[in-house]
């Protein structure tokens, strides 16, 4: 009896650790998915879609994945066909274990009826960690590992909007708007004056003399809509060079939530 009662135990253990390390599987019960070791053994014949924004897939992703982003609402039924026309098996990934872009990729599919799809939620970093030389960095392949930024090495560059707000303004400061044009509805008082470079303008000029020239002996205080896309940015930072710059926690959302972020539908 003891032992039956420590194997529960135990099982219902493991099973409480495998929650906490995926979330959303609770939240996407019928979603299958597939692990990093099965991936790897399909690799050869399995179709891999990455459904994250193209600003990402260009930093980092799985060496033979197609680019086809989540859709909107009302892309779904194209989205659906594109799928559709891969033929065969379909994993979708995205971040990691708690992004749920690529759960929602498996709903929408198979409400569409193809059921042969899977969410491969260990997402592109576990993957580019096992199998590097099925993983692309920067154009790079394979990657080297130790090139890969650890969380807690991002996290040290966020600064929070009280001591960004201060330490941007100052004389040996260079403040960057990285949002899109659409993302500024709103915009901090002390960060009016900022320079207004779009993402993608901005990781196109890092290696530009004039670029470099307003960047000389000063600190990068860079700012996105909700403080994710600078995340990718960092990549380019660090393979140009620039080891003095600071980003703020949360973008602009942490002066005014959604709005000032230009949220729609509860996604930024």
């Amino acid at each position: 009896m003891k032992l039956l009662v420590s194997c529960l135990f135990f099982l219902v253990l493991i099973c409480n650790l495998m929650a906490a390390d995926f979330p959303l599987r609770a939240k996407f019960p019928k979603v299958p998915f597939i692990s990093t070791e099965d991936l790897n053994k399909e690799y050869a014949t399995i179709n891999i879609v990455d459904v994250r924004s193209k600003f990402e897939y260009d930093v980092i992703h799985i060496k033979k994945a197609v680019h086809i982003p989540l859709p909107k609402e009302s892309a779904e039924a194209e989205f659906a066909l594109k799928i559709a026309g891969l033929k065969g098996k379909v994993a979708f990934y995205c971040n990691g274990h708690t992004c749920a872009k690529s759960y929602e990729a498996v709903v929408i599919v198979q409400k569409k009826g193809n059921k042969d799809t899977y969410v491969y939620d260990d997402g592109i970093f576990e993957w580019t960690k096992k199998y590097p030389k099925e993983a692309v960095l920067l154009g790079q392949s394979p990657v080297d590992p130790s090139k890969l930024i650890s969380s807690e090495s991002f996290k040290s560059k966020f600064l929070s909007k009280e001591k960004f707000a201060v330490d941007s303004v100052k004389e040996k400061a260079f403040l960057i708007d990285a949002r899109d044009e659409v993302q500024r509805k709103k915009t901090p008082d002390f960060a009016k004056s900022a320079a207004l470079f779009p993402m993608d303008e901005l990781v196109k000029v890092l290696d530009k003399p004039h670029f470099k020239g307003r960047a000389k002996d000063k600190a990068l205080y860079i700012f996105d809509a909700v403080g994710k896309q600078v995340q990718w940015l960092q990549y380019h930072l660090e393979k140009n060079g620039y080891k003095d710059y600071f980003f703020l926690e949360e973008g602009v959302w942490s002066f005014f939530g959604a709005e000032g972020a230009s949220c729609v539908g509860g996604k930024c």
